[in-house]
């Protein structure tokens, strides 16, 4: 019988997993043994630094993360202290997280060891081909994506106007 589908291990799925799942876990490892952080805590330090204030549906929609998986990372990350809660005037249903500047500190310091990381993976590859496979990343990504996402960032618009 005459097969006309790629091996398992060749479909690009099994293999963007796998290159994802091993390049998560040694980030993870090195959060977790140097700064004590899940890899999620990071997910929500980086975009607090990167965005400002921001609402855990916000974090959802940023980092890709489940609704539980961002609910307690914002717990372990205000229990530390990293940031705080602010409750919107207009909204008390409406909880924004916002950095403390230990946690900005944290974000700036953990992002530059996962930079390091990545540099480290990366510097074999020659510089022009590590910049076109990010691109091929993100061509991908941006391919696969369902059509629906773009009406997720509405709410967002909303909630700004509401907070302003």
């Amino acid at each position: 019988m005459t097969r006309n589908t790629p091996e398992f291990a060749q479909s690009l799925t099994i293999q963007l997993n796998r290159a994802a799942h091993v390049v998560t876990a040694r980030i993870a490892t090195v959060l977790k043994e140097r700064y004590r952080l899940r890899l999620t805590e990071w997910g929500i330090l980086s975009q607090l630094s990167e965005h400002g204030a921001l609402s855990q549906t916000d974090l959802v929609r940023l980092t890709g993360y489940d609704k539980v998986s961002i609910s307690r990372a914002a717990i372990g990350i205000v229990k530390r202290r990293l940031a705080k809660r602010w409750i919107c005037g207009e909204d008390g249903r409406v909880h924004f997280l916002v950095l403390t500047s230990e946690g900005e500190a944290m974000a700036v310091e953990t992002g530059q060891t996962v930079a390091d990381i990545e540099a480290g993976l990366l510097s074999t590859i020659a510089l022009d081909r590590a910049a076109d496979f990010r691109a091929i990343l993100t061509e991908v990504k941006d391919l696969a994506k369902p059509s629906t996402e773009e009406h997720m960032l509405q709410p967002r618009t909303i909630l700004l106007r509401v907070v302003a």
